[in-house]
């Protein structure tokens, strides 16, 4: 299979997620839940064959660990992103999750579809070591991804609680300390990620080869996350603050990650 020949499996996978999208929109302001959970996690679970079949393919195409360009990472997040959906929704029985994770992947796969162009690129030679910590580093921002998905829904649970005001919307969330649960339990997952990924990308390169734009991006993600972690844990921060902070976190990382990496030499996309 030459370049860029699976791109229709993305592209099946991205129609399901933004199906699921309009979907969840519908079927969320009422209060029937039996069939509609089992409709999208069906659905989200073909997407996700479709979006590791596109992932499998381009890397038997380019030999390597397919997140080697700014589409492939992209596609990456969002397989992650499902991945993590499909076990954190499982375990707390969170269906609603689906349904904010389904437009957040459907919304990841377009802008690697029209924001670069899909062009192979030449990997420094430092093997299964540079996957690794490129792997580990894009599961990390996956994680708090959903991080910031469970805190936006806490935010609109807290919300209705506050104001007695109940939407339907209420009936389809989970118990709101489930969701501070979650919250603490895989930032302090994807710190450690973040720090195994930021660690092995330094001991694998040569400091002369050092790129300082990437690292001080990546040390300042670092730390703001390091103190997110440290406020779950060893401080009486208030779980409304916390959860902007999630939010506001990924938000950053994603708005500021294509650019880092169009100034970054080492991660040029």
């Amino acid at each position: 299979m030459s370049f860029g020949q699976e791109k229709i499996e993305l592209i099946v996978a991205t129609f399901i997620e933004f199906f699921v999208s309009l979907y969840g929109f519908f079927v969320l302001r009422g209060k029937k839940r039996a069939a509609s959970d089992s409709i999208s996690f069906v659905a989200l679970l073909v997407a996700f064959f479709f979006e590791t079949l596109f992932l499998y393919l381009r890397g038997i195409s380019i030999n390597h660990c397919p997140i080697t360009n700014f589409l492939e990472t992209m596609v990456f997040l969002s397989w992650a992103l499902l991945l993590l959906y499909f076990i954190i929704g499982s375990a707390y029985r969170m269906s609603i999750l689906g349904f904010f994770t389904a437009p957040a992947a459907c919304f990841i796969n377009i802008i690697g579809l029209i924001l670069r162009p899909d062009s192979p690129k030449i990997l420094p030679e430092l093997g299964w070591m540079l996957e690794l910590h490129a792997a580990f580093s894009i599961l990390a921002y996956a994680i708090f991804a959903i991080a910031a998905l469970a805190a936006l829904i806490y935010l609109l649970e807290e919300k209705e609680l506050k104001t007695h005001k109940l939407s339907p919307l209420f009936f389809w969330f989970p118990p709101i300390g489930d969701l501070s649960y979650i919250q603490k339990r895989v930032l302090l997952v994807g710190l450690l990620l973040l720090t195994a990924g930021l660690m092995g990308g330094l001991l694998i390169s040569p400091k002369s080869t050092w790129d300082w734009v990437k690292i001080s991006w990546s040390i300042a993600v670092w730390l703001f996350y390091l103190y997110l972690v440290f406020c779950c844990f060893f401080s009486h921060s208030r779980m409304k603050r916390l959860s902007l902070l999630s939010i506001g976190g990924f938000l950053f990382i994603f708005l500021t990650f294509w650019g880092i990496n169009y100034f970054s030499q080492m991660h040029k996309f």
